[in-house]
């Protein structure tokens, strides 16, 4: 979402890390390879009013925007196929994540419930308000120690409109045994994807199985 001249967005994050050693920039993945169990909770909440004048378009990749859990977007005309259109509403999401690393593994999970009300409409629009939620979980592992990980990913949404997921399997190869630099292969499958747009290799609605190679660096 792209932000305007008005004080209407909120959002803030906690992560508590009890043992202090997690990694740097708490990142996913025991590339550090600890000897003792580390762990990591994480809270987000988010608030924001939004309308359609603020939504970017579907090609610019530093915003998102607020779409049905089928993938359509909730300002677009006739997105509930009543004729009416939304032209305000507001945004608001909590997430909660917790990871557990030891010995080259990690064990990731989060679990998130959005709501989208205060509709401001034209036309017939078939909702009051929108309320979904979903998860994700990962495995990983350092098969070779800070040079191979290989990783294994489910995600699921639970939406009024569809229930979208996905299946990961990927490979981190890190030439420098440095967290700078990465290069990623992963395959996914597919089923009802809820996003697609130019930067990512996905249709809105897609199924199937999708394979991309990328090389990654970390400033």
């Amino acid at each position: 979402m792209q932000l305007d001249a008005n004080f209407n967005t909120f959002s803030s994050s906690l992560n508590w890390s009890p043992q202090g050693d997690f990694g740097p920039r708490g990142g996913w993945g025991d590339f550090e390879v600890h000897d003792e169990l580390v762990t990591n909770f994480g809270l987000g909440l988010t608030r924001s009013r939004e309308d359609r004048q603020s939504q970017p378009g579907e090609s610019v990749i530093e915003n998102s925007q607020i779409r049905l859990s089928d993938g359509t977007r909730l300002f677009e005309d006739d997105a509930f196929g009543t004729g009416g259109r939304v032209n305000r509403a507001t945004y608001k999401m909590i997430s909660l994540d917790a990871s557990v690393k030891r010995r080259g593994f990690d064990v990731s999970g989060a679990y998130y419930a959005r709501v989208v009300d205060d509709l401001v409409t034209e036309g017939f629009i078939p909702v009051e308000k929108l309320h979904d939620w979903g998860y994700q979980v990962q495995v990983s592992k350092m098969v070779v120690p800070r040079k191979l990980q290989v990783y294994l990913g489910y995600s699921k949404i639970m939406g009024e409109y569809g229930d979208p997921r996905d299946h990961v399997l990927g490979i981190n190869w890190f030439p420098f045994e440095e967290r700078l630099l990465r290069v990623n292969t992963e395959f996914m499958y597919l089923k009802n994807s809820p996003v697609g747009y130019p930067s990512v290799p996905m249709l809105v609605g897609g199924n199937g199985t999708v394979f991309m190679t990328s090389l990654e660096m970390v400033f």
